[in-house]
């Protein structure tokens, strides 16, 4: 998918570059947006490397809500 899709389907789509993680938290938080996806890599093996969700408020996943996700249901994902 291109940005231009990501738009249609989810809403406003907020390219902020090369940021370190915990940055996505802060500004979901202080924007008071519905989420945020970061791309993770790092210097630890590939298999560690990943997708990081975050939900309003600025906090991550629980582990009971990535069933949620993965049906494509907003299922209770709040803040």
């Amino acid at each position: 998918m291109t940005n231009k899709v990501y738009r249609t389907a989810l809403g406003k789509v907020v390219d902020m570059g090369v940021q370190p993680t915990p940055v996505l938290f802060r500004e979901v938080a202080s924007s008071n947006a519905e989420g945020g996806v970061v791309v993770t890599s790092s210097h630890n093996p590939p298999d560690w490397n990943g997708v990081k969700f975050v939900v309003g408020g600025g906090r991550g996943l629980f582990e009971e809500e990535l069933g949620a996700l993965s049906e494509g249901s907003s299922g209770g994902m709040r803040p």
